[in-house]
């Protein structure tokens, strides 16, 4: 069974100046006089936020930038006369190991000692732990703030500053410029706001390099007015199901929870945890959808049994909108039952459980599989009818229904550059998509078409 789908991709160029982070945030108490706040404060002004730091205020330049840092809007003070008075220092760059990817460029690049370096190879990008889905795509103008370092192009060398490893014994460190810092607590973890899908594993460079003590909690705000600006967006939130049924092992995008919201404002963070008697690895995969479109890529829970999906808009709420949350079943699970609940969105504390689901282990289920990609056409720019991607699909046991396929784009080229994606089935027109505004491309034929079991992929 050969699947493939053609699009026709137009010229377009876009470049946006640097600006600073606006934020919609109203209803502010007016700040007394006071002295300055301490540096570690992110601070508001005139509707731009602003992090003091010796002695200058340095304004965010977008929600990425002020996200890399762990920080949440909950956290942001009101500035008062003192820090208005303080000179302006340069625009804040991505926070050290974050994973960033800009537009128009082919790389993946580390940020490390605020420069961006790019990694020379994918077996690099993975030797050094790295994951794929905790790659940000940075717009234009924070991406050019970033001075370019020297690239990665080595597995083995130690992780650059920023980036947080475990070594066998389960300890964390934190990668300094110098050497490594230890985790002494989950509170110093979590002031940082970091996730333990960020967290790789540690190597032999990294545990040569020099110990230099323990990781100190992220510089908290005080002194000053901190009087804290209203949560933007407040939500009601509650589950709608599903009911707690039988998952059978190896199954993918089972759906978990389905939490509606209620109110308005943007979601820029959800936390999961795992709930039931399983393991953190039951669930292999976890995403999260609105309706058939996928809003973020796969997903674990790490050892806290939480996970943390973040970005600077995962999605908008405006009078309500149900969020489902889905997983693929890891194999030898049965016996096991697993659910999950939700913790927080934007980092406002909340707990709203879904169902718990037993699993079980089935023989002779339909399966079915697809082959690696093979080449498609090649370059054309700009071209019509260009196949883009091309796999075979193995179908075993017994036939099963095709109803939806999802695909993300990858590599450099705008979303707005590629268009009118077509799907075919051994020749056959099944559907056409749209590059959404996440990367993903959702086909769905009108009907359900029903695919035999074999493989004959066509020429």
């Amino acid at each position: 069974m050969q699947l493939t789908h053609n699009a026709r991709r137009g010229m377009a160029i876009g470049l946006a100046a640097s600006t600073v982070l606006m934020t919609a945030m109203t209803g502010l108490i007016p700040a007394a006089f006071a002295a300055p706040h301490a540096d570690g404060c992110n601070l508001l002004s005139s509707g731009t936020v602003y992090y003091k730091l010796g002695g200058q205020l340095r304004g965010f330049p977008s929600p990425e930038v002020f996200y890399s840092w762990g920080n949440g809007f909950g956290g942001v003070q009101q500035a008062n006369s003192e820090d208005i008075a303080l000179p302006m220092g340069p625009v804040m760059v991505y926070a050290d190991g974050t994973l960033v990817k800009g537009p128009n460029d082919p790389l993946v690049y580390l940020v490390a000692n605020g420069q961006k370096r790019g990694f020379t190879t994918g077996a690099v990008f993975t030797g050094l732990g790295f994951k794929f889905s905790n790659i940000q795509s940075a717009p234009a103008n924070t991406f050019a703030d970033l001075p370019t370092g020297s690239n990665l192009d080595s597995a083995t060398e130690r992780h650059t500053s920023g980036v947080w490893v475990i070594d066998s014994t389960g300890t964390v460190w934190r990668m300094t410029a110098t050497g490594r810092v230890g985790l002494p607590s989950m509170a110093v973890f979590n002031s940082w706001g970091k996730s333990f899908s960020t967290v790789v594993a540690a190597n032999s460079a990294d545990l040569a390099a020099p110990n230099e003590g323990v990781a100190q909690a992220k510089p908290s705000c005080d002194g000053g007015s901190v009087t804290p600006p209203p949560s933007s967006g407040p939500m009601s939130i509650t589950t709608s199901g599903p009911a707690g049924t039988t998952l059978v092992e190896t199954s993918v995008a089972n759906d978990l929870a389905d939490f509606n919201f209620s109110g308005s404002g943007t979601i820029t963070s959800l936390t999961l945890e795992r709930t039931g008697v399983s393991t953190n690895s039951t669930l292999s995969n976890v995403y999260l959808y609105d309706g058939a479109t996928r809003l973020t890529d796969a997903s674990t829970f790490g050892s806290d049994n939480k996970l943390t999906f973040s970005s600077s808009s995962l999605f908008t709420v405006s009078g309500s909108k149900t969020i489902s949350v889905r997983a693929d079943v890891a194999s030898s699970t049965s016996g096991q039952n697993v659910g999950v609940k939700l913790t927080a969105y934007n980092g406002n504390a909340v707990s709203v459980q879904g169902a718990t689901f037993g699993i079980a282990v089935v023989s002779g289920l339909a399966t079915a599989s697809f082959a690696s990609p093979t080449p498609g056409t090649s370059n054309s720019d700009p071209g019509s009818d260009v196949t883009v991607w091309n796999s075979a699909m193995t179908v075993s046991n017994n036939p099963v229904w095709f109803s939806r396929l999802a695909l993300r784009k990858t590599g450099s080229i705008s979303n707005s550059d590629v268009n009118n994606f077509k799907l075919y089935v051994d020749g056959t027109y099944a559907a056409s998509a749209s590059i959404d505004a996440n990367g993903y491309l959702t086909f769905a034929p009108s009907s359900p078409m029903k695919l035999l079991t074999g493989s004959q992929p066509s020429a």
